[in-house]
């Protein structure tokens, strides 16, 4: 049984019916510290999962993360039988002047009825496709380090950090009603086709006081990026390093990065050099460069 541990594993299966990843990142701590994230589809076996960590890690302050991607299910085709629901209408009348039964027809009661509704998979036609392929070579492009077979993982990864929001704040805390999309190779057809949400005013209240950097930092941060990040895009650091040094702690915000493609793929010996610099940077005064990790 582990003990402690400090490290990083990713795992991704997958087979015609879904796609499951499972991410597991962690550091010493004096007892176990289990934070997990998985999909509402998930939540009936969350204490398995729990169990499961449990035994066989024993401290540690450790996160998993839990993505469920089903391949995509088809659109839905209802026929409604008028003919059926008229004449079922006139048979329910007359027994209701004859004292043998009471009330109105409901959506409900037609619904237990297969003869008056019927429900069935629409197949996607040639339009369907085209249309569907043309959003997700733009959203694509627009994401920038997302590639066709990394997107889905961002996606349900997105999804399950959106969820907590949304359970924190009470309600939706973000929209894109006012957002013009660019640079994404057909600008008009992923502005066009987009689905558009607004923001909750109560919830983005909330969001803009809890989760908006300050930039007030007061110690030491050195972070390292990939480059090719397609969950948190390195050039995110870009930002909040602005917000830093419009806050008058720019000495205490090191950017540097590594050449892979991936989320937080660095490989042991990177990480060991990155916390060198930083014990430099507290103990000595060493401020490390920025750029590439050296």
């Amino acid at each position: 049984m582990i003990k402690s541990m400090t490290g990083f594993a990713a795992l991704t299966r997958e087979d015609d019916r879904a796609t499951v990843s499972v991410t597991i990142r962690s550091v010493n701590h004096r007892h176990l510290d289990l934070q997990l994230r998985s999909p509402q589809s998930l939540s009936s076996i969350e204490g398995e999962l729990r169990a499961l960590v449990a035994r066989h890690v024993t401290r540690g302050r450790v996160e998993l993360s839990v993505s469920l991607q089903f391949r995509q299910l088809p659109g839905v085709e209802v026929d409604f039988n008028e003919d059926f629901a008229r004449a079922l209408e006139i048979a329910l009348a007359k027994a209701r002047e004859r004292g043998l039964v009471a009330g109105v027809l409901t959506p409900g009661d037609l619904l237990r009825l297969p003869q008056a509704i019927t429900i069935r998979d629409r197949q996607p036609d040639d339009d369907d496709a085209a249309r569907a392929a043309l959003a997700a070579q733009a959203l694509l492009r627009w994401y920038g380090t997302a590639d066709a077979k990394s997107l889905p993982d961002v996606v349900a990864d997105t999804l399950t950090d959106f969820r907590d929001l949304q359970r924190r704040a009470g309600g939706n805390p973000l929209g894109n009603a006012d957002l013009i999309y660019v640079n994404s190779g057909d600008d008009a057809a992923l502005n066009a086709g987009v689905r558009r949400y607004r923001a909750d005013a109560q919830a983005a209240a909330w969001l803009a006081r809890w989760y908006t950097p300050s930039g007030k930092l007061t110690r030491p941060l050195l972070a390292v990026h990939d480059i090719g990040d397609p969950l948190v895009p390195a050039a995110g650091a870009f930002t909040y390093a602005l917000t830093v040094q419009r806050a008058g702690h720019a000495d205490n915000f090191v950017q540097q990065y590594v050449a892979h493609e991936g989320h937080c793929v660095f490989t042991p010996d990177e990480v060991a050099r990155a916390f060198d610099q930083l014990v430099d940077w507290v103990d000595a005064g060493k401020r490390p460069l920025s750029g590439r990790l050296p």
